[in-house]
């Protein structure tokens, strides 16, 4: 009887150990996805402020003048209040 009990108290001592370890390897492998993830969101991040700083240096007036000064661009004009047409929204 008591190396029935002693089987039956070492099989839930097993089953118990199996569960506590497949839990902990389940919380290792959602640790590393979370540092991959946040490795990712910070290098679209980083991308994304690259991107925001060459759209502003491509839209700085000053730069913007300096390319109408080139010969290359000569053709184009500021547009004046009678050739600016303005489209309604429906």
């Amino acid at each position: 009887m008591k190396s029935l009990s002693f089987l039956f108290c070492l099989f839930i001592t097993a089953f118990l150990t199996t569960r506590y370890i497949a839990k902990h390897n389940e919380l290792i492998e959602l640790r590393i996805l979370a540092v991959s993830l946040e490795k990712e969101l910070a290098m679209k991040e980083a991308e994304q402020q690259r991107l925001e700083m060459t759209i502003a240096r491509a839209l700085n007036p000053s730069r913007l003048l300096t390319i109408a000064k080139k010969a290359q661009y000569a053709h184009l004009h500021i547009p004046t209040n009678e050739e600016i047409i303005m489209l309604e929204e429906k």
